[in-house]
């Protein structure tokens, strides 16, 4: 692997695992509880996928009482089907069933909206005025999930 590609990697880990600290904070939880349902090849993308939107469903009364501001319900549902790359699907759906077993949904779904969703549009924004070329997203993604990821 050229050393380039070994730093990206790297370094693509190491945020990866900075989210991981982050969501099991805001949850409640050791991180080695979410690698543990990250990591488990027995479950699909796709099967975390349909138990995260039908947890966002059964709380989409909780989330419109507690959403002022944002669209909760909306954030979760296009993090969930409209992820760029499996591993972001993934990670969020397993956030959000963890969240939903730690009944923290509503806390989860605030800071991904406060820390994610808005820092990304006003970076976003900066960006955008600064260059002409299209930004293509999720590009090295791919090497986030490994098996291997342990804490």
């Amino acid at each position: 692997m050229p050393e380039s590609a070994a730093a990206v990697t790297t370094s693509e880990s190491v945020q990866f695992l900075h989210a991981v600290e982050a969501v099991s904070e805001i949850i409640g939880f050791t991180p080695v509880v979410f690698l543990d349902m990250y990591n488990d090849v027995g479950t699909s993308d796709d099967s975390l996928a349909r138990q995260a939107t039908d947890v966002v469903s059964q709380c989409a009364g909780l989330l419109n009482v507690d959403d002022e501001e944002y669209g909760l319900v909306n954030l979760f549902n296009y993090m969930v089907i409209n992820a760029p790359h499996r591993t972001g699907q993934r990670f969020v759906s397993v956030a959000i069933i963890l969240a939903y077993q730690h009944q923290k949904v509503v806390e989860l779904a605030k800071s991904l909206m406060e820390n994610f969703a808005l820092a990304l549009l006003t970076r976003s924004s900066k960006i955008h005025k600064d260059i002409s070329e299209p930004i293509v997203v999720g590009s090295r993604v791919s090497a986030i999930r490994s098996p291997s990821v342990h804490l």
